[in-house]
């Protein structure tokens, strides 16, 4: 591998953050449209509804960020020091935290969640299953983007942007296209909405597992590595980040 000249560091930063900023643009322009597509497929009550409903998961969002900003800072640790055997430990410790996280997520959400929604939100009685199926499929697509994050914060400590955000790209892509085609399928709008973005989040996090484990060899699920210290270390700084 050629030694990396300042000349060659600067074109990987400007082109990077080239890149980052094309792929703002592009989500953000898609995402303006993709709620706009919404609000007139769905109509305005519905449209509250999903976001009264969806809201309640969505409150946790920044849980997946902020652990894979941690995540991500052990990953270009390791990368800077050329340390295989510890990105295979981190991978592994990592991903043990973020899979135990994720269970307990769905068991709350599940449990205390649902008896939030159905004795406390003001909901009509016609619309309290739509709103529960919509709460229960809400809760999946987060509990997967959970176990998607700590590769996410890999393909980031990589540096490979390009590729990361070729893939936001998709995801916003796709949940327009599945937008577009509510008005084409039968049954409850608001249900059918919320399994589409289930499905788009089972596709997103799909390629996701299939880029890690092609590029990296330290997401290889064949053997975990194991390190109390390590996941102390891990569970501490991201509890800070958390804070």
């Amino acid at each position: 591998m050629p030694p990396t000249t300042p000349a060659s560091s600067n074109r990987r930063i400007a082109k990077n953050t080239v890149i980052l900023y094309l792929r703002q643009l592009v989500t953000v322009g898609i995402s303006l449209y993709t709620v706009r597509v919404v609000l007139n497929t769905l109509g305005v009550e519905d449209f509250g509804l999903y976001n009264l409903v969806g809201g309640i998961v969505a409150m946790l969002s920044f849980l997946p960020s902020a652990m894979a900003s941690a995540t991500q800072r052990y990953f270009s640790y390791a990368l800077g020091q050329e340390d295989r055997e510890g990105l295979r430990k981190i991978f592994s410790v990592n991903f043990i935290i973020y899979a135990s996280l994720a269970a307990l997520a769905l068991v709350i959400l599940i449990t205390a969640g649902t008896w939030f929604v159905t004795d406390y939100v003001k909901i009509r009685p016609d619309r309290l299953n739509a709103a529960l199926s919509l709460y229960h499929i809400s809760i999946w697509t987060f509990t997967l983007g959970i176990l998607t994050a700590p590769f996410q914060a890999i393909i980031t400590a990589h540096e490979d942007f390009s590729v990361f955000a070729g893939i936001s790209i998709a995801d916003a892509c796709s949940k327009l296209g599945a937008v577009l085609l509510l008005p084409i399928l039968t049954g409850e709008k608001l249900v059918l909405y919320g399994t589409l973005l289930l499905a788009v989040s089972i596709l997103v996090g799909g390629i996701y597992l299939i880029v890690c484990l092609y590029r990296y060899p330290e997401c290889q699920f064949r053997r975990f590595h194991w390190d109390s210290l390590l996941f102390r270390e891990i569970i501490g700084f991201t509890g800070w980040t958390l804070f």
